[in-house]
């Protein structure tokens, strides 16, 4: 009982401690003297606060999407299964492609995938429309990588080389190594995507048990990281600090501003975690929030003792 009764206590303390480090400067002159520890504990335990607040949304969309899993992924399975025609056989000897077909031949998506796509384009309009894919894969063995935009395809196959688009807007040309020798039609390929399809029926724990990790775990892991970048930060910011204080003649030490400034960071901290959430971050509001607040608390500061 002691113990809870002495926990509850710890918690009101430090959130006390985040309310007065955001809204009263003058409360700054009680943290001289702590030890560095003390600081960087509660710098700790806020960046875990906020990177909690951050990840919140993310965890709950994952266990919101899990049960939509199942039925999305008896349909991909469906699509997968059904992707390859049954009347295609595609050989390559010695690294160069033939098949069965009069080319050039096409392999359309499935409606679904088309749908999607579609969808991000609306969503992305500034997009080169060229982005706009009338089919799946082309297979023309006469074709050259030069001829692929006119082909409207995801994939281009020619004689010796696939063709695809990049994330750059151009296309990547694949060579077809001459010690290649296969064959795949229908069956084929149905025997090969039937040991992998399988494993997607565990789509759903792996999305459940992202969204645990998200909130149970990485809240510690992101404070830690971003505690250790603080830390670097700091060291440059506090010695614009204390010359700062010199100019006010406050009785400050160097390593009496870094420590105090593991507080001054959370007003800051809480401009940028609100400004990410409305998507308008500015890395150079965060720094001069945190100069301005910070002067404030150097103002309250003794001043140096003159002779």
């Amino acid at each position: 009982m002691n113990a809870i009764i002495f926990s509850m206590q710890t918690i009101q303390r430090f959130f006390e401690r985040v309310w007065l480090s955001m809204t009263r400067p003058s409360s700054y002159k009680e943290l001289l003297g702590k030890p560095f520890a003390s600081g960087a504990w509660y710098l700790y335990w806020f960046l875990f606060l906020t990177s909690l607040i951050s990840i919140v949304p993310a965890s709950l969309a994952l266990f919101a999407a899990a049960p939509a899993a199942g039925g999305f992924v008896d349909e991909l399975k469906a699509d997968v299964r059904a992707l390859f025609p049954s009347e295609l056989t595609v050989t390559v000897e010695d690294g160069e492609v033939r098949t069965n077909v009069q080319e050039p031949y096409y392999i359309d998506m499935p409606e679904r995938w088309k749908n999607a796509m579609e969808k991000h384009r609306n969503a992305n309009e500034d997009k080169d429309k060229s982005e706009e894919f009338q089919h799946l894969v082309a297979i023309d063995t006469a074709a050259s990588a030069e001829d692929y935009p006119r082909y409207q395809s995801l994939a281009l196959v020619t004689a010796r080389s696939i063709i695809f688009r990049d994330k750059n807007g151009g296309y990547r040309v694949q060579p077809i190594g001459k010690e290649v020798t296969m064959m795949i039609n229908r069956q084929r390929y149905q025997e090969m995507t039937g040991k992998v399809l399988p494993y997607l029926e565990y789509a759903t724990g792996f999305i459940v048990a992202g969204g645990i990790f998200l909130l149970l775990l990485a809240p510690f892991a992101a404070a830690g990281f971003r505690l250790a970048g603080y830390l670097i930060y700091l060291l440059v910011t506090s010695v614009l600090l204390f010359w700062l204080g010199l100019i006010m003649k406050k009785k400050i030490l160097y390593a009496d501003l870094y420590k105090l400034s593991f507080y001054g960071l959370s007003l800051p901290i809480v401009y940028g975690l609100v400004a990410r959430l409305v998507g308008f971050p500015s890395p150079y509001i965060f720094t001069l929030l945190f100069l301005v607040w910070m002067g404030g608390v150097i103002r309250h500061l003794p001043k140096a003792k003159t002779k």
